[in-house]
Order: structure tokens, then C-alpha cells, then sequence
């Protein structure tokens, strides 16, 4: 659930499911339990650690001819790896999983491109990350469910700050924190209305010549506090 402070348990809890997985000879199992261990290392921003799971579990994966997994642990892998400073290789490797799933609707797709948008926001190409999330709206239902329209409102919002859109910007974030405020949305991402602050505050910021960064201010400091305990902030939140 996105929940740094519970991340040590659910490492705990992959590592003894690992163990059972293995002495029964449990490949599918394996697979899941190693994609968990990693998400966990992840959310506590082991970077290596996480990324050793998701390359043994693209490993099982593959040997089970599990393609649409391969396909998401290969976009989580890519992510991360962008995280971690091997940019161009993240980048490449999301590329790709895009490119593998021409047709196909699964979990990979909606990730990948969102994942591929942040990535072209943070290195100022924001006409192909609007298009990403254009293309993701256009083949994904799942961007109905009301915890990634969050999470696409809010990401749509944070390219018209970067581009100075600031009206845009703000009646987006606005849209997007009451989405983030539903108890689904903050179930299961915790820390997105204080994302969506952050957003905010970037368009404030640069709104009016700077004439609204006390507002920016106010935005930061209740997005601080709306944080979870631990909570390790990825590159597009910091």
C-alpha cells in the first residue's frame, strides 16, 4: 500500500514466502514472492537490493513463459533503474516494454507509460510525456479506476507547472486531491495528497512573478506534514 513503514514486515513476509516457494519447487510462487521482496526494498529506496529481485524474478518469469509478468517486472525494473542514475538504460528498457505490448492490454502498459511520462517531465520533454499519458488514457481502462485517474490528473497537472500552464496546473492539482481524498485512493496511496500539494506549490511558485510563493509555502509545509512515517520520496516528489 505504499507504506515505507511497513516495508521491513513486508520484507519479512517475502523472505519467509521465498523460503516455502523454494521447498516446494514453486516457480510461479518464487516469482511472486522475489517481485514483493523487491517492491519492498524499493519503497525503502534500496535501490540495489530491489533491483536484484526484479532480475530474478524476470529470470523465473521467463523460464515459466510468463510474458505479461516479464512485461511489469521489466517496467518496475526499468523505473527503478531510472531511480537508481542509470538513466538511459531505465529509459530503454521501458521503451521497449511499450513497444513488446503493441496490442496487447496488461498491467505493463499503463505502468510503463507512466512511469516513461515522469521520466520526460524531470528531463524537460513535456510534449512526449503529455503524449504518454494521452496514449495511456486512450488504451487503458484501467485509467478509470479512480486511484490511477489520481495519479494521471495529478501527473497532467505537474507538466502544465513545469510548462508555467499555472491556471491549468492549479485546476488540475484541485481535481486531482479531491480524487486523492477518496478512502480508496488513500488506502492505497498514501502519500498522493501530498503529492498533489507539491504540485501546487510548483505552480504557485512560479505564478505571477512570484508573487504567490507564500501560497507555494503553505503548500509545502501541509504537504510535509500529510507525508507518511518514512516515507521515501521518488525523483518526480523530490
Amino acid at each position: 500500500a505504499n507504506r515505507t513503514a511497513w516495508a521491513g514486515d513486508a520484507t519479512r513476509d517475502a523472505d519467509e514466502s521465498l523460503e516455502i516457494f523454494h521447498r516446494l519447487g514453486d516457480a510461479f510462487g518464487t516469482t511472486e514472492a522475489l517481485s514483493a521482496r523487491g517492491e519492498a526494498h524499493e519503497r525503502r529506496g534500496a535501490h540495489r537490493e530491489a533491483a536484484a529481485d526484479y532480475r530474478a524474478a524476470i529470470e523465473h518469469a521467463e523460464r515459466l513463459g510468463a510474458r505479461a509478468q516479464v512485461a511489469v517486472l521489466r517496467a518496475r525494473l526499468g523505473n527503478l533503474l531510472m531511480e537508481a542514475g542509470e538513466a538511459e538504460r531505465g529509459e530503454r528498457m521501458l521503451r521497449d516494454v511499450i513497444a513488446s505490448q503493441d496490442g496487447v492490454h496488461n498491467e505493463a502498459l499503463p505502468a510503463a507509460r507512466l512511469f516513461l511520462s515522469c521520466w520526460l517531465g524531470l528531463t524537460d520533454r513535456t510534449a512526449e510525456a503529455r503524449e504518454q499519458l494521452r496514449l495511456l488514457r486512450e488504451e487503458v481502462t484501467i485509467a478509470h479506476f479512480i486511484v490511477f485517474d489520481t495519479i494521471i490528473l495529478c501527473q497532467k497537472a505537474w507538466l502544465d507547472a513545469l510548462d508555467e500552464h499555472t491556471e491549468e496546473a492549479l485546476t488540475g492539482a484541485r481535481a486531482a486531491m479531491r480524487l486523492a481524498s477518496d478512502p480508496l485512493s488513500e488506502a492505497v496511496t498514501p502519500h498522493m495528497r501530498s503529492v498533489v500539494l507539491t504540485v501546487a506549490a510548483l505552480a504557485l511558485a512560479r505564478a505571477d512573478g512570484g508573487s504567490r510563493a507564500a501560497d507555494a509555502a503553505r503548500c509545502l509545509g501541509a504537504a510535509d506534514a500529510l507525508l507518511p512515517p518514512g516515507h521515501v520520496p521518488s525523483g518526480v516528489e523530490r
